[in-house]
């Protein structure tokens, strides 16, 4: 936590002295690196497009933690964040600096831990978790951010743990939990966020 909140203080410096100190340097083949307290950040522009440049961010080590397109200084396009190892940690789509589109977070082996979407910043459509075994273990909808239709949790193998609905952001409906055997235990309506 604390390196990541170092390395965004140390981009939004960056982002302020590059501003003042802006090249004219059209060519992909010219490359800037900036070193921070916790990082290297390489930055290399696109030709013939102003203000899109490509961003490789190391850490001290020389090892690559993320990279992707930064336009007019915001994240724009796809960004990838890495493991130490090298593999993929995070995929993500940006426009204009705020999350648009999906975004995929995989494990340390490759797999799939969980996937959602968004617009403008805000979670808004299907937003699914995985568990250790691949298996889905959160699906649930979003509008704008909050949670809004169907919301469904597993149990580790797979078996229905809640079943509910919400609208912006409350319970909404028919509520149901079940045991590990796929039992109902609990049922309850709820209007708008009251239990009825």
């Amino acid at each position: 936590m604390t390196k990541a909140l170092i390395s965004f203080i140390s981009i939004c410096i960056l982002f302020a002295c590059n501003e003042q100190n802006q090249t004219s340097t059209n060519n992909f083949n010219n490359s800037q690196n900036f070193e921070t307290l916790s990082s290297i950040i390489e930055k290399k522009e696109y030709p013939n497009i102003e203000g899109l440049q490509h961003w490789k961010i190391y850490n001290k080590d020389s090892v690559l933690l993320e990279e992707g397109d930064v336009l007019n200084g915001n994240k724009n396009g796809s960004w990838s964040t890495y493991y130490p190892t090298g593999f993929v940690n995070k995929m993500s789509t940006y426009v204009n600096g705020k999350l648009n589109g999906m975004h995929i977070h995989l494990s340390k082996r490759g797999t799939l831990l969980e996937k959602h979407d968004y617009v403008n910043g805000l979670l808004d459509g299907k937003k699914v978790k995985y568990n250790q075994r691949a298996k889905i273990a959160l699906d649930e909808n979003y509008v704008a951010g909050k949670l809004d239709g169907s919301r469904l949790l597993f149990y580790q193998d797979g078996t229905i743990q809640e079943d509910g609905n919400f609208k912006n952001g409350e319970r909404h409906g028919l509520q149901k939990w079940y045991d590990e055997a796929g039992k109902l235990t609990i049922e309850y309506e709820y209007d708008n966020g009251e239990k009825l």
